[in-house]
């Protein structure tokens, strides 16, 4: 019987708990499940109180094995005590079809990562909570295992006082977050969200009150993707430096510096996004790099009186279609830098 249940209570951890497939022990198939998540000490939760390394590690045998399959972790609060932590709460290593629903991970002043590791296909996390890291989930490089991270999906989860909410730089196709808050940023020296390799979506999803300024989300790689998505209070809201475009539809953006900075080398379309420009010389969209981008009606406009907005700044050696909804209260609509003609401009208001 693969699956534990484990009552309401407390539990103090001393050791890293280890499931590792070898010959003779498999956990695939593993369920744990408790009795609620274990926020504000109701529930089931595990206080883990070692200083360093990983608290609990899910792995496969090694890197040439099967993968560590279809564990289930649900309902159970994970958190990390004692005085300047350092390493993981959770690592995952070559791992297939986990899932994690309704579980609580909290980390303490030190912990780096809640959840890092790397050689991840088909991980879900539904309603779950990551607070107090300097990264909420990462792929990070482990010796003896590459780096890929393929089709993770975040549905309803929140990311509370995090440098860096989620961070697939290093490897990452597919991931996607539907519904999920980020509040607030927490550091201005890292943005909140770094994409990966390959296509990352992001649907109906809050970001809201920064501490200090930051960027909530940096896109490299290929393909960002965000369906009616609010993005506010940072110095920047999303930064596109994609090789190959992606796409804003709708949705509300503003920022102190930029709202939406475009730097992506190939196609990125913004449309029918609400833009707020929430301090003195602040930009609505800033295309600073690329070749045939569209922006299409868009809707920017002062949030309170400022001086020295600019709803579009096009800089030089870049082109495209400009479009836009409306004439708003804003200094400047067009500051248009880019080669004469480079730019078609329909409704140009000045």
């Amino acid at each position: 019987n693969k699956s534990v249940f484990v009552p309401a209570g407390s539990y103090l951890i001393n050791s890293t708990l280890t499931c590792v497939n070898t010959s003779s022990l498999k956990y695939d198939g593993l369920v744990v499940h408790g009795e609620g998540c274990g926020l504000n000490n109701v529930g089931t939760e595990f206080v883990f109180s070692t200083t360093s390394g990983q608290r609990w590690l899910f792995s496969a045998e090694s890197s040439s094995s099967a993968f560590l399959d279809r564990v289930v972790i649900r309902d159970i609060g994970l958190r990390i005590s004692g005085a300047s932590p350092s390493g993981s709460l959770i690592r995952l290593r070559r791992v297939f079809e986990i899932k994690f629903e309704n579980v609580y991970l909290r980390g303490n002043n030190g912990t780096e990562y809640l959840i890092d590791g790397n050689e991840w296909v088909d991980m879900r996390f539904d309603n779950c909570y990551f607070r107090d890291a300097d990264y909420g989930i990462a792929t990070v490089s482990v010796s003896g295992y590459t780096s890929f991270a393929n089709v993770i999906q975040f549905n309803a989860c929140t990311f509370d006082d995090l440098t860096t909410a989620t961070d697939f730089s290093l490897a990452g196709r597919s991931i996607k977050f539907d519904t999920c808050t980020w509040e607030p940023a927490e550091s201005g020296a890292a943005s909140a969200n770094l994409t990966g390799n390959y296509n990352t979506y992001f649907y109906n999803c809050w970001f809201g009150d920064a501490n200090t300024s930051g960027t909530w989300i940096t896109a490299a790689g290929e393909q960002l993707s965000l369906y009616d998505c609010e993005v506010l209070t940072g110095s920047v809201g999303v930064d596109i430096s994609t090789s190959f475009g992606g796409e804003i539809v709708r949705g509300r953006y503003q920022a102190d510096t930029v709202a939406i900075d475009i730097g992506a080398t190939r196609k990125v379309t913004v449309r029918g996004a609400r833009i707020l420009l929430a301090s003195d010389n602040s930009v609505g969209i800033d295309v600073t790099a690329g070749k045939s981008h569209c922006l299409v009606d868009n809707h920017v406009v002062e949030s309170g009186t400022r001086t020295g907005t600019i709803a579009y700044r096009l800089g030089s050696g870049t082109s495209g279609y400009l479009r836009d909804n409306n004439p708003g209260t804003v200094d400047t609509t067009i500051d248009n830098n880019a080669t004469a003609g480079a730019w078609t401009v329909v409704d140009q208001y000045t």
